[in-house]
């Protein structure tokens, strides 16, 4: 499972993530799930971050290069990502 939280510090906060699990490759359905809750907190995510509604929230990095990320679960990482303004310069799938 994918799980994104806000970690705050002195100098502000971002967005990060962690795979957890006792698996060690995410499935194309746990993703799809992770992501469509990623949607849901990040209006949360971005009320802890102090952001306005036009600010992005930014996300350094996402590798999730060793998992089985299917059409859906992008798809739903996409409308997540679009979804809460957040940016993202780089996306590891493969």
């Amino acid at each position: 499972m994918v799980e994104f939280e806000v970690r705050l510090s002195s100098y502000g906060g971002e967005l990060v993530y962690k795979t957890s699990g006792e698996k060690t490759t995410i499935n194309s359905n746990e993703a799809k799930r992770s992501f469509e809750r990623l949607r849901l907190d990040l209006p949360r995510h971005r009320n802890r971050l102090c952001l306005s509604l036009a600010a992005p929230a930014y996300l350094a990095k996402l590798d999730l290069s060793e998992h089985i990320i299917g059409d859906r679960a992008t798809r739903a990482l996409v409308e997540a990502l679009l979804f809460g303004t957040v940016r993202c310069p780089e996306i590891w799938l493969y």
